[in-house]
């Protein structure tokens, strides 16, 4: 284990430190028809970004509702004044604090966002999955507030953005009460599985993905992840140094236990 190694918790655990690993976990969970996966650089606990900041009661909705009044000129496409979802959707999706979390279906696009950057010192990083039973999918419509939620609930929202079509999107909603952890309900060990990626294979990880089409400039269909994708090609990230060597221009890995290929 690396220094830093992952919170225990009560759901059952797994190290990932190869792409083979990593398909070889798939291949034992490929029966049940939706599987969620959240991928994270550190160890953090599943709690949604309005839990860390310790809201008064009725700051969510306030911050939604300045949300849906000052963003219409900035949007494309308003979705109904009444779907809080949607709207709650857009705003997590831009940054806003929420009492979402995002997931998606697609586990190599969980396993890019857990690897995408150096891993903070030596700490490790998690995929987290989570296999939601009835209870925990729910349809979802107006007159359903998500500010009255009594338990977890995980839906794929509507695709308000190219991001979350192209990162097979899905979102989690929870109560926020004493104990925001998703992690540390009783109720969710048994649905939850936390996969450990050792900080040391961040980098051999994040080549393949790329080979696999799992690079920014597809998971941001926009400039940005276009710049964030050349910058990468054309440059080493801190873990990759010594692991990388430049041919002709190309950087290529000097060892490649993931199969061979460069940037």
């Amino acid at each position: 284990m690396s220094a830093k190694s992952a919170r225990k918790t009560g759901s059952p655990e797994r190290r990932i430190e190869s792409i083979d690993d990593f398909l070889g976990f798939l291949r034992e969970h490929s029966k049940y028809k939706v599987v969620l996966y959240r991928g994270q650089q550190c160890d953090w606990p599943l709690v949604p970004k309005i839990a860390r900041n310790q809201p008064e009661d009725d700051t969510e909705e306030a911050m939604l509702q300045d949300f849906k009044t000052q963003s219409v000129p900035l949007l494309n496409v308003a979705p109904a004044h009444d779907n809080d979802w949607d709207w709650l959707a857009i705003a997590q999706h831009h940054g806003m604090a929420t009492r979402l979390l995002d997931w998606t279906d697609n586990p190599l696009v969980a396993l890019w966002f857990a690897v995408r950057k150096p891993p903070v010192g030596d700490s490790d990083g998690t995929v987290w999955v989570l296999v939601p039973n009835d209870k925990h999918r729910k349809k979802i419509d107006s007159h359903y507030s998500p500010f009255e939620v009594q338990a977890v609930i995980a839906f794929q929202p509507t695709p308000v953005s190219p991001r979350i079509k192209v990162q097979s999107g899905w979102l989690t909603t929870q109560p926020l009460q004493a104990d925001y952890w998703m992690d540390a309900m009783s109720q969710m060990q048994n649905v939850l599985t936390k996969l450990i990626i050792p900080a040391k294979s961040f980098w051999s990880l994040r080549f393949v993905l790329d080979q696999l089409g799992n690079n920014a400039s597809v998971l941001f269909p926009d400039l940005d992840g276009l710049c964030e994708h050349i910058t990468w090609t054309h440059s080493v990230l801190p873990d990759e140094n010594g692991n990388l060597r430049c041919d002709k221009g190309v950087w290529v890995r000097v060892s490649a236990p993931n199969g061979d290929g460069g940037k």
